[in-house]
């Protein structure tokens, strides 16, 4: 098997990388405690960012939510008796209905901006819909913070699992220690 010209320039690195720290001064070698507490410190920073952004994520579907929710209740409200809707009366509504359409609910066009009973039941089926969607989703952002929650237990209890178990070694090693001589 003969080895490329890249494998050799690969091996020739790690040479140099040793040879490195076999020159490296022993005094400025980082302690076991020292890397143990870098990689807690840079996992509890992953896991802060990360629930950062779970949560800002949470935080816009639960706005959204409550927009449906509200939009629900404008319709509901500006509906006749006969539950038939006018678009076109009601502005504050029909700024609703835009934002609704632009988070991806279809809104029935027809010319004279008036939904008939079976429309109108339709765009609020399709807002329920979403709103389904949006719980759903909610849920999972949820879960991906308890897991991340979990995470963070499990670090803490990993880092003062390997710095107890150090500190015991550490005990151990000075008690045999003859002072005496």
């Amino acid at each position: 098997m003969s080895t490329g010209p890249n494998e050799v320039l690969q091996d020739e690195e790690k040479v140099k990388k040793i040879e490195r720290w076999a020159h490296f001064p022993k005094d400025n070698l980082p302690s076991i405690e020292s890397l143990f507490t870098d990689i807690h410190n840079t996992n509890l920073n992953r896991i802060r960012l990360d629930s950062i952004k779970e949560y800002a994520a949470l935080t816009k579907r639960q706005d959204e939510v409550a927009f449906m929710h509200k939009l629900i209740s404008a319709i509901t409200a500006a509906s006749t008796d006969k539950g038939e809707l006018d678009l076109g009366a009601n502005e504050e509504l029909q700024a609703m209905l835009k934002r609704a359409s632009e988070l991806g609910i279809k809104i029935p066009q027809t010319k004279n901006n008036k939904l008939n009973v079976n429309q109108r039941d339709q765009l609020v089926g399709s807002i329920r819909m979403t709103v389904d969607d949006e719980n759903t989703m909610i849920e999972l952002h949820m879960h991906k913070l308890q897991n991340l929650n979990y995470e963070l237990h499990e670090s803490y209890q990993w880092m003062r699992t390997h710095l107890k178990t150090l500190d015991e070694i550490k005990r151990k090693f000075t008690s045999r220690i003859d002072i005496n001589r």
